[in-house]
């Protein structure tokens, strides 16, 4: 199984990047956007944030990115350490959201250890503050098959994204972040060969697939009218089609 260390090897970052530093969670807690619940959660379930490093023009020459939408000076580089029971999904939602900057996020339990990625942008609301775009997008590296995992750490490398500005090479490593979340489901880890929100949405509507199937066919286990028994089957029969257009786009 990949390790931590591993992965973070094997992002292959510059030297000159490196902080390796502890981030006091009482700093995390102070961001204005937490609740008291969310305060709570991070004073609970994490074990300790270390930020490893600090992506910029000057120590790895890779430009900054500006738009009317967004603007990437700098990738974050941060290993999220939790504690037995915490909600992983929601702690690395409140970590992306308390660092302005985009961030490579590893966040580790005994049971996972977990990649996400989260686009940011201005927001619309509240002039110079950065929002997410969506919700962090997740893979739990420890799922990838033994047979895969020298060609995923490899395909990880900062060298093998692209790297025209911040956000190119940002958008690389959520493509090897989607690479894996597909690996998941195929049995293949292949990088895209076109633009990786089409895997995405893809995966996206499996798993919106797949919780109708769940439903759908506990309805069908409890069902005793013919009638709506064959209504049931019919409706499993288009989801699975469904989910079969789907996975072509894997």
């Amino acid at each position: 199984m990949i390790s931590v260390e591993a992965l973070v090897a094997a992002f292959g970052l510059p030297a000159a990047a490196q902080v390796d530093r502890r981030v006091p969670k009482t700093m995390l807690m102070q961001h204005a956007g937490f609740t008291a619940a969310d305060r709570r959660a991070i004073a609970d379930g994490v074990e300790e944030v270390r930020w490893i490093a600090s992506l910029k023009a000057g120590n790895c020459g890779v430009p900054p990115y500006r738009d009317a939408e967004r603007e990437y000076l700098e990738i974050a580089v941060a290993a999220l350490g939790l504690r037995e029971g915490a909600s992983e999904t929601r702690l690395t939602e409140l970590l992306h959201r308390a660092i302005p900057y985009p961030l490579l996020l590893v966040a580790h339990s005994s049971a996972a250890v977990v990649w996400s990625v989260a686009h940011k942008r201005w927001s619309l609301a509240a002039e110079g503050r950065v929002v997410l775009d969506a919700a962090p997008e997740s893979a739990d590296v420890r799922e990838v098959p033994p047979s895969m995992a020298d060609e995923m750490l490899a395909t990880c490398a900062m060298a093998r994204q692209p790297g025209s500005d911040m956000k190119a090479l940002y958008e690389g490593w959520c493509d090897v972040v989607t690479a894996v979340r597909t690996a998941a489901v195929t049995g293949r880890f292949t990088l895209p060969r076109e633009a990786g929100s089409v895997r995405r949405q893809a995966l996206e509507e499996l798993r919106e697939i797949d919780e109708q199937v769940a439903r759908v066919e506990k309805a069908a286990q409890r069902e005793r009218q013919t009638a709506r028994l064959v209504e049931l089957n019919l409706e499993l029969k288009r989801l699975r089609e469904r989910r079969a257009a789907a996975l072509n786009c894997l």
